[in-house]
């Protein structure tokens, strides 16, 4: 006896200027809802395969940074259906976005994520009951930087901005390169957790990880977390670390984060006067220990 099975969905969440794109659905169950870009996973297809394929499908956009977030168990009992869609959500790299299937779809339109239209898909309805929200990390500054996350060909930059510095030297190792890249393969991977690296002019200056961790005490309030903050040496002293910093504390505070702390060896005198310049407190002691 074959029973129905549930079938396999993949939705993506385009994020561009503190905005999403959404789609009004045409032709299909839904008709007339907000849904983002995606599509049934393909037989030996991966999912990130699949929103690339589906985005330029749809839109004729290229995307970066793409990254799973959550997936969602819908029901849709009227048309006998059932979906486990798998999430991701992606910056927007570049592209102009294009009406490629006006049969499945009336419109494109971004829109902010606390002011989605009334009418939107369940899998979003879904999703939102989830608590989820996308968290902007890309973002253009002043001067020509722009912040983004990481990618695998960043590493070689990357293991040497962590190793040129006085505690660098002591615990980083760049020709242990298959453990950098599985470090780094653990970050893209797990929700939350962000390397951030600083650019200008598309040369890596700067790299810095931000991390989210969801607590229950300050009422529930979720954290940030900063860790090995880096800026290429011979540009340190020109204010691009605190532009960077800053950008980091906004990402957080877009976020809902309601604290961020880092921590900075006792060794490091010049860090101290620069995290408090920031409005950073030294108002607690911290403790390491090492395996």
């Amino acid at each position: 006896m074959n029973l129905p099975r549930p079938m396999i969905g993949v939705g993506v969440l385009i994020k561009h200027k503190g905005k999403v794109l959404l789609g009004k659905r045409k032709g299909s169950h839904g008709e007339g809802l907000w849904a983002c870009p995606g599509g049934h996973l393909e037989f030996f297809e991966t999912p990130k395969e699949t929103v690339m394929r589906e985005t330029l499908e749809e839109v004729g956009l290229t995307l970066e940074n793409i990254r799973f977030v959550t997936a969602t168990n819908d029901f849709f009992k009227e048309e006998n259906k059932h979906y486990i869609t798998l999430f991701y959500e992606a910056d927007l790299a570049f592209g102009e976005m294009s009406l490629l299937e006006p049969l499945k779809c009336e419109e494109w339109k971004w829109f902010s994520w606390e002011n989605l239209p009334e009418s939107i898909f369940p899998t979003l309805i879904t999703l939102k009951k989830a608590h989820y929200s996308p968290i902007f990390t890309k973002c253009e500054l002043e001067d020509g930087l722009l912040v983004t996350e990481a990618k695998f060909e960043d590493l070689e930059i990357l293991q040497s901005l962590l190793e040129d510095d006085v505690f660098g030297k002591r615990r980083e190792n760049s020709t242990k390169k298959d453990a950098y890249k599985k470090a780094l393969e653990k970050i893209i991977d797990t929700p939350l957790h962000y390397l951030l690296v600083l650019k200008k002019t598309d040369e890596i200056i700067g790299t810095l990880q931000l991390n989210f961790l969801e607590n229950l005490t300050f009422q529930g309030g979720r954290r940030a977390q900063i860790e090995g903050v880096r800026i290429r040496k011979d540009l340190r002293g020109m204010g691009l670390g605190r532009k960077f910093l800053l950008s980091a504390l906004q990402i957080a505070k877009e976020s809902d984060a309601k604290i961020v702390q880092l921590t900075t060896n006792k060794e490091r005198k010049e860090a101290f006067s620069f995290y408090k310049s920031l409005g950073f407190l030294d108002s607690h002691e911290g403790f390491k220990f090492h395996f």
